[in-house]
């Protein structure tokens, strides 16, 4: 036992193992993996050059009637 700092009064707590703490809840079952949800066409951007509705390629967008891309290369 150590001697406790003056003008510290000490008290102990009886406590029952797994009592003091209440369990975690358990986890939901989403799927069997998480996906990410795909751009609609209506999310893309439309073609520069001819006004067609671009479809993703990687981190960028192109245009499946002219070929035109977004920027990237």
């Amino acid at each position: 036992m150590q001697p406790s700092l003056p003008g510290v009064e000490e008290a102990t707590v009886a406590n029952q193992q797994g009592h003091d703490v209440d369990p975690d809840p358990p986890t939901p079952v989403i799927g069997a993996r998480a996906t990410k949800p795909a751009m609609s066409a209506s999310d893309a951007p439309l073609c520069m050059s001819c006004g067609v509705s671009m479809t993703r390629a990687g981190s960028c967008y192109v245009c499946n009637e002219c070929g035109t891309t977004s920027g990237c290369s």
